[in-house]
């Protein structure tokens, strides 16, 4: 493979633990079960996107790796709250559902770290508000998902490794493949 191949639907993103992967999808399909506009995305595909990097040249890609790499493992293992389940990007024009991650001061560190780190390996990143969220269920054409509605018991995820992921499919993003994946040290540290 030459330095020039494109990698297409790059992102990198913080893994949800498996035991908890299930418990969330429990938790919003009960608050939703009457919506049928629904696609539900497989559980095991849960994750909190830091950033989409679209399309990237094998040797940025490399060159990202080798720059996040020091950096991931600097950080001590933190842990995210999850509220809220809303409409995305918002309840007039909504195309999913995501349970939203409150920003924390770790998250918003690493997200602008990393971002300074993506340009500085010539990859251009869309001009955007960041978000976290992880994303539940598509919305079929013209449904409706109601407001936003509070989880019962808000709970945190833990944060304990990052990953370069590469989404397989544009149409159905549910599908991904592991390119590269970052151990952060296991000091707890609450967010």
């Amino acid at each position: 493979m030459n330095n020039s191949t494109d990698f297409h639907n790059i992102f990198i993103a913080i893994p949800v633990e498996k035991e908890l992967q299930a418990y969330i999808y429990q938790i919003i399909s009960n608050l939703y079960s009457h919506y049928s506009s629904l696609r539900w995305i497989n559980h095991e595909n849960y994750h909190v996107t830091l950033h989409y990097l679209g399309s990237v040249k094998k040797k940025q890609l490399t060159l990202l790796v080798e720059r996040i790499k020091p950096i991931i493992e600097a950080y001590s293992s933190f842990s995210l709250k999850l509220e809220t389940a809303t409409p995305f990007p918002s309840q007039h024009k909504p195309h999913s559902l995501v349970v939203s991650v409150k920003l924390s001061f770790l998250l918003n560190s690493l997200y602008e770290t990393f971002k300074k780190e993506i340009e500085e390996c010539g990859i251009d990143l869309p001009p955007h508000t960041y978000n976290p969220h992880i994303t539940l269920a598509q919305l079929k054409k013209n449904g409706w998902i109601g407001n936003t509605k509070r989880l019962p018991h808000p709970f945190k995820i833990p944060v304990q490794s990052i990953d370069i992921l590469q989404s397989l499919t544009e149409e159905e993003p549910s599908q991904f493949r592991k390119l590269a994946s970052f151990e952060l040290s296991y000091h707890k540290i609450e967010a």
